[in-house]
């Protein structure tokens, strides 16, 4: 349920997910126990019924109650997927790298916002040691990142007023 709320958010946000990972989200779903009435139709697809997988998807996601609604100014729409994205760094529905990045990608035209920056910072770092030559001193700092990532997101969910001035 957390991949399907994660690939709902992406849905709402324009970043087109394959139809084949739609289909395997939905035979893990289903494989873990998820009940809804469209979700085997979506497991079952074939590779010549990849086109009908979106539609389904989100008939799975109607059928489960996942709903990501996003508003329709475009300021209000990014702040919203950024604290969406935060919300999954919290609870473990994206890697701290991962939703860090995404909370960038939405963030870069506004220039990085204070309240973002530190997530920007940590993500910059974190990408940098990427290239970096594997040793236990590396994967340490890469732990610090991540636990960095995690609570810079728990403290951009509690800024108030939501979205920030």
């Amino acid at each position: 349920m957390k991949r399907m709320r994660l690939i709902a958010a992406d849905d709402a946000a324009g970043l087109m997910t394959g139809s084949d990972r739609l289909i395997r989200l939905g035979l893990d779903a289903l494989l873990a126990g998820v009940d809804s009435p469209s979700l085997p139709l979506l497991a079952g697809l074939t590779r010549a019924e990849e086109p009908e997988a979106q539609g389904l998807f989100h008939q799975v996601l109607d059928e489960l109650g996942i709903e990501v609604r996003l508003p329709d100014d475009p300021v209000q729409r990014q702040w919203a997927l950024v604290r969406c994205w935060a919300g999954m760094v919290v609870d473990g529905v994206l890697e701290p790298a991962e939703g860090g990045g995404r909370i960038c990608w939405a963030e870069w035209w506004h220039g990085w916002p204070a309240v973002v920056r530190p997530i920007v910072d940590a993500v910059v770092r974190y990408e940098d040691l990427a290239t970096c030559p594997d040793s236990a001193e590396r994967q340490h700092e890469i732990r610090e990142l991540e636990d960095r990532l995690r609570n810079e997101a728990r403290a951009l969910l509690a800024v108030e007023p939501w979205p920030p001035v």
